[in-house]
């Protein structure tokens, strides 16, 4: 579905603030994976999810989506920000409209859809996100907070997109919202939409992540199964992130003799073989 080959990005290239955001990125997301994309601030992160949409182009190097070859003359913007959908970081900022409905059918009514296709679309995306038809004619600003970004995501998921793209998106939230948005993108990568999630929580990563990519100093470093990844506990500390705090937890039991997996990183798991030592005793 994502495709990059050896992309890099050079803001202000040749100038005396020429940076470099990133360098030989190469990777691939498949159709129905749900990725977390983690890196400490400033590793490239924002700057790479921003070219699955064409918001950014590469310096050098290639970005496909879903087979079609961004750097392509002609490109048709509008069919790929169809294809990829980008939540950005607190997006219920970025809501204006009156009402619900009017900020959901913001995006499908610039596509030049019927009134019908629109308010069908407008009505679809609100029950996926779990919004109720009585906050359709609500203004978005008498909204909780979890409920703004249901709106935003809603508003994102009304283009219809086959890829969501989501940056930080529990940020600034209690651990209640965090929760029910966790369980709404989990949600939307069970009927088969296909996830890349930009956080710095590993507990958010280790919920919902089939794979994570790991990204330092503008470029990958590391990819794999989350199993596999917050195993290099040791890596992931010198570049200034961290494990789960129940896989440190668990390292700690281990190292006083608990016969406890090390791939431990969710409470649930680690719960549930704390039971299984227990009945054994």
């Amino acid at each position: 579905m994502i495709k990059c080959e050896n992309l890099s990005h050079i803001y202000q290239s040749g100038s005396p603030f020429e940076k470099t955001a990133l360098r030989d990125i190469n990777l691939e997301i498949h159709e129905g994976e749900l990725v977390a994309i983690i890196g400490h601030t400033g590793s490239g992160k924002s700057t790479l999810i921003q070219h699955f949409n064409a918001l950014e182009k590469p310096t050098s190097g290639k970005v496909y989506i879903d087979g079609i070859d961004l750097s392509a003359p002609k490109l048709n913007l509008k069919q790929i920000r169809q294809k990829v959908g980008l939540v950005f970081q607190y997006p219920e900022h970025q809501l204006m409209e009156e009402t619900v409905r009017k900020d959901i059918a913001f995006g499908p009514k610039n596509l030049g859809l019927s009134d019908e296709d629109i308010a069908d679309r407008v009505i679809s995306a609100a029950h996926s996100v779990g919004l109720k038809d009585e906050l359709l004619d609500k203004s978005p600003f008498e909204l909780s907070g979890g409920e703004k970004r249901r709106v935003a995501i809603a508003g994102v998921l009304a283009m219809e997109p086959k890829v969501l793209v989501l940056d930080e998106p529990t940020a600034g939230l209690d651990p209640a919202g965090r929760d029910e948005l966790l369980s709404l993108i989990q949600k939307l990568n069970d009927c088969g939409m296909t996830i890349v999630l930009v956080s710095h929580s590993m507990e958010d990563v280790a919920k919902i992540a089939q794979r994570v990519i790991v990204m330092n100093d503008a470029t990958v470093i590391r990819s794999g199964s989350v199993a596999e990844v917050f195993a290099e506990a040791e890596l992931l500390q010198s570049i200034g992130l961290n494990v789960p705090q129940i896989s440190r937890i668990v390292a700690k039991l281990r190292e006083k003799g608990v016969n406890i997996s090390k791939d431990i990183y969710t409470t649930e798991a680690a719960a549930k073989a704390l039971l299984s030592l227990i009945k054994k005793d």
